[in-house]
């Protein structure tokens, strides 16, 4: 496996050492949240936005609502590349 996300991705990491939480525990908890995270995305995007139920408003409700709901997958893609630079860092730590 391989990460995804850009190698510029600029998140403050922590240097593992013996003292620390160990790589395999973090590898762990941010493949969770990763999972979920997939899980919950996917979910809204089964979620409905259809055109047919703003038939009573403007067109530009519908548009509104349309780009409301994709800043909402986006901000589920930041944090899961935020979990995923963790999770790569755990697996493959300098």
């Amino acid at each position: 496996m391989t990460s995804t996300t850009s190698a510029q991705s600029q998140f403050s990491l922590p240097v593992f050492n013996i003292n620390g939480t160990s790589p395999a525990s973090i590898q762990d908890e941010y493949n969770n949240a990763m999972t979920t995270i997939r899980k919950a995305e996917q979910l809204l995007l089964n979620c409905t936005c259809h055109a047919r139920d703003f038939q009573f408003q403007t067109y530009d409700r519908y548009l509104k609502a349309r780009e409301e709901r994709e800043q909402m997958l986006e901000q589920l893609r930041s944090v899961h590349d935020y979990c995923e630079v963790w999770y790569w860092h755990a697996v493959e730590p300098n």
